[in-house]
């Protein structure tokens, strides 16, 4: 019997999207409501493909909740799945378990939730389907929950549900710790993974996937994000990616070598966000600027960053309709100095470049945590507006801190080699 299912994960319900609404000129009402469109998306999906049943591999929610309106506004989505008779098959994942609404609210009967003392398989009566799988009970499980999952089961298509980081994926705990060969040796046809927010195949027939958070959150969560609805004719599961996310974070990168002015380096960043408008197909864009290279125009970019920041963010707004904005803007210029002169005339300098080198590639972590220990405390001291964009020191943002180590680096160097041009 062929049918389709869907597999999502890690909604986030009305997580807040950092650093955008503060923002002059950033769509915030699109912004505001951006994890709910994604449910919104993900619901119309299923009705137009007319699924059998949808997984879900954790967290729904984004930690406790303050109130009902999250989970009832789920409550209403899960039930116009359940007027279309779609099935929905719940594990829930460390925030769910974070919020007491979880255990309090009645799911309709077309939701079925899996057990969290131990795995628990729902076998459905009108297709050869067995879904496998273990909610958490508590915020942090450390311990590998597929190991007591059960082997599959004749004759039916075996499906997995599973909230963990497997044997580890940056930026995420290391929840439910469990190798690819754990998984593999069960024989499911398909593992529904959750908890990694970068969608992923890890392994093609059998399919183990991580499905990604269905909508970016903040600039660590840069891409397309959505869900993958699944093809099942017989034994064979084909997978498609489908996007999900109404607001999309890119990292929007300017090389600025060349470019004589601040208005020059203001017009290719423009141009850049504009084809990243259309590579995005017009979606809502939020955008992380970083400027590297040596350029003319380091000096008054780094000498009025204000002024600049708010230009090119004015620019990035107008040039796309308001469809995208500028999050931030990290500097990594370097003044077009003489180098080769000063670094070979000047050990210091040299000893200087060769030394943030290694800080910035991070190959001297201690030295690097020494000076952000000495730093912290004079960054804690500045007054509220010399600690917003542009002048910000984020001590936790490598790439913010990588930018204001180049600066630092450049200025002395300048100095280096104006004395240099000086003693000629």
């Amino acid at each position: 019997m062929d049918f389709t299912f869907i597999h999502a994960a890690d909604l986030h319900l009305d997580s807040p999207l950092l650093g955008l609404a503060g923002y002059e000129r950033a769509p915030v009402k699109k912004i505001r409501n951006a994890t709910r469109k994604a449910l919104d998306r993900l619901v119309e999906l299923a009705c137009e493909e007319k699924a059998a049943f949808i997984v879900i591999a954790g967290d729904l929610y984004d930690g406790d909740l303050k109130d009902y309106n999250t989970a009832l506004f789920l409550q209403s989505r899960l039930s116009r799945l359940k007027q279309q008779g779609i099935k929905v098959y719940l594990a829930l994942g460390n925030h769910d378990a974070q919020t007491r609404i979880t255990k309090k609210l009645k799911l309709p009967d077309n939701t079925f939730v899996f057990a969290s003392k131990k795995p628990e398989t729902f076998t459905l009566p009108d297709l050869p389907v067995a879904l496998h799988g273990q909610s958490y009970g508590h915020s942090a499980v450390d311990k590998n929950l597929s190991s007591s999952y059960p082997q599959a089961l004749d004759d039916l298509i075996n499906i997995g549900v599973l909230h963990t980081a497997l044997s580890g994926r940056q930026g995420h705990e290391p929840y439910a710790p469990c190798s690819l060969s754990d998984l593999l040796q069960k024989g499911y046809d398909y593992w529904a993974l959750g908890h990694v927010h970068a969608g992923e195949i890890v392994h093609e027939e059998p399919w183990i996937i991580f499905s990604g958070c269905a909508q970016g959150r903040n600039i660590r969560e840069t891409g397309t994000k959505g869900c993958f609805v699944v093809k099942v004719e017989g034994k064979s599961l084909t997978p498609e990616f489908v996007t999900l996310d109404s607001v999309r974070w890119q990292v929007c990168r300017i090389e600025a070598t060349g470019l004589k002015s601040p208005e020059q380096v203001l017009e290719k960043t423009a141009k850049k966000a504009e084809k990243l408008m259309e590579e995005n197909q017009g979606q809502v864009l939020g955008l992380r600027v970083e400027i590297t290279g040596q350029t003319p125009a380091h000096g008054e970019l780094n000498q009025n960053p204000e002024r600049w920041h708010n230009e090119l963010r004015s620019l990035v707004a107008d040039v796309t309709s308001e469809q995208a904005w500028v999050e931030k803007i990290i500097l990594k210029t370097a003044a077009p100095l003489s180098l080769e002169t000063l670094l070979a005339e000047d050990p210091l300098a040299a000893g200087l470049v060769e030394f943030t080198d290694q800080l910035i590639n991070g190959r001297e972590p201690e030295a690097l945590a020494e000076i952000t220990r000495q730093i912290e405390p004079l960054a804690a001291k500045l007054p509220g507006d010399l600690n917003k964009p542009p002048y910000e020191l984020d001590l936790e943002d490598p790439t913010l801190m990588s930018g204001r180590l180049l600066l630092a680096r450049d200025l002395i160097l300048e100095k280096l080699n104006q004395q240099i041009k000086g003693g000629k």
